[in-house]
C-alpha cells in the first residue's frame, strides 16, 4: 500500500494522493522534493543549510543527501516570486 499525503496549500487541502502523484501535478519551478517525505514550495523557503531547509514559521525539514546537489541547482535557478 502506498504512503498517502495530507498537505495544505493555501486554502487547498489535498488528501489521499501520494507525494509522487502530487509532485507531477505541481509546477516544478515552484515545488521541489527535498526528501522522500517532503515536497516544498520555493516561496516558503527562508534559508537552507547542508542538511536541512528552514521554512516560514521556523519549520525545519531534512534535506536528503542524494537530493542536495540537484536541490541547490534548482534553488539557484528558481528565485522566489514576490
Amino acid at each position: 500500500m502506498p504512503d498517502y499525503s495530507k498537505s495544505n496549500i493555501g486554502n487547498l487541502s489535498v488528501v489521499g494522493t501520494t507525494l509522487a502523484e502530487l509532485e507531477t501535478e505541481l509546477p516544478p519551478q515552484s515545488f521541489y522534493r527535498i526528501h522522500n517525505s517532503y515536497l516544498v514550495n520555493r516561496n516558503a523557503i527562508v534559508s537552507k543549510s547542508k542538511d536541512e531547509v528552514q521554512l516560514q514559521g521556523n519549520d525545519r525539514l531534512p534535506l536528503a543527501r542524494n537530493r542536495r546537489e540537484d536541490f541547490y541547482k534548482w534553488y539557484m535557478k528558481n528565485p522566489m516570486k514576490g
